[in-house]
């Protein structure tokens, strides 16, 4: 197997030449992204580029954070933090990381995966331990007739209930008051920390600096802002990042309008696909499947030192005891 090194670097155009060579990009993958990201979950990132034989063949995001006495590499509340390198040098390159992690005592390292990225659903990388996430992913998005088209009926019943029920969609110019309180409801119904722990949401000018083309939409009733979505794309993908409606106003189908309209938006800005992002549990499984999309899955490796999985544990066992 050959041997793979991570290099930090602070050149931006050698990071975007190197991602270039690897398999699987998605947005989540941009450095001013990456960068902002660490500023808004607390993190340091690193740059890391991977080289072999003297040569670059990818690069290695590395965001990491310090809790207690150890630290973790891209435990992000966002998907798809992992390496970008063609496969025959993912099994190198994992171990470049874990040694990597060692050097600088980091007790958990994570790479996840984007669906386009390729790898089976047995995927095996010891030490790493595999989980299989699932998203939905809409493709051929430049005929939007057909699109609509290939919602379930429910769903273009939703939009048009949206609609008729006042529900109207703006640009949001500066910052959304209630996207962090959509955001910290949707984690706190299913009992996860947020992760956004130090500025968030973001305002526009911030995620304006990270350069992709965007759409922060959001949706009002009566002049009252209801729920919010922001969706990014670099290239021909497009991702939807963070968003919803807060739950007392679900009723109003603003959620469903505010999805169909990133998808409007991908598609007159050119995307191939869309990928609407994650499908942890049934009720989220159900409402992404109304649109159309291919259900696909996407892997999330961990590596994970001894007392940091007992501390975890530990951690787990107080949680289910205070509830």
């Amino acid at each position: 197997m050959t041997s793979v090194h991570l290099q930090e670097s602070r050149d931006r155009a050698r990071w975007d030449a190197a991602a270039a060579l690897g398999v699987g990009r998605t947005p989540f993958h941009n450095w001013a992204w990456l960068e902002l990201a660490a500023h808004m979950c607390g993190m340091r990132f690193r740059p890391l580029i991977a080289t072999a034989h003297g040569r670059d063949i990818g690069v290695v995001p590395w965001l990491a954070r310090r809790v207690g006495p150890f630290t973790s590499a891209n435990r992000t509340p966002f998907p798809y933090v992992g390496p970008l390198v063609k496969h025959t040098h993912l099994a190198a390159t994992l171990d470049a990381m874990r040694g990597f992690g060692r050097r600088h005592r980091a007790a958990m390292v994570q790479a996840s995966f984007g669906p386009e990225a390729g790898l089976p659903q047995v995927f095996s990388a010891a030490p790493f331990t595999t989980k299989v996430g699932y998203t939905y992913v809409i493709d051929e998005l430049q005929d939007i007739d057909a699109v609509w088209a290939r919602l379930e009926g429910r769903c273009r019943t939703k939009v048009r209930k949206a609609k008729a029920n006042g529900v109207e969609l703006h640009e949001v110019s500066s910052g959304s008051s209630v996207l962090g309180a959509v955001v910290r409801e949707v984690f706190a119904e299913r009992g996860i920390p947020v992760g956004y722990r130090h500025y968030f949401p973001p305002t526009r000018a911030d995620l304006d600096t990270v350069g992709m083309a965007m759409r922060w939409a959001s949706a009002r009733v009566s002049g009252v802002e209801v729920g919010s979505l922001v969706t990014l794309m670099d290239g021909a993908r497009a991702v939807m990042w963070q968003g919803g409606v807060l739950p007392q106003h679900r009723s109003t189908q603003a959620n469903t309008l505010l999805y169909w309209d990133a998808i409007e938006w991908a598609s007159r800005s050119g995307a191939a696909a869309i990928d609407l992002v994650g499908s942890p549990d049934d009720g989220i499984d159900v409402f992404k499947k109304q649109f159309g999309g291919r259900r696909v899955p996407y892997l999330t490796l961990t590596a994970e030192a001894l007392a940091s999985r007992v501390l975890g544990d530990a951690r787990r066992r107080i949680r289910r005891q205070s509830v």
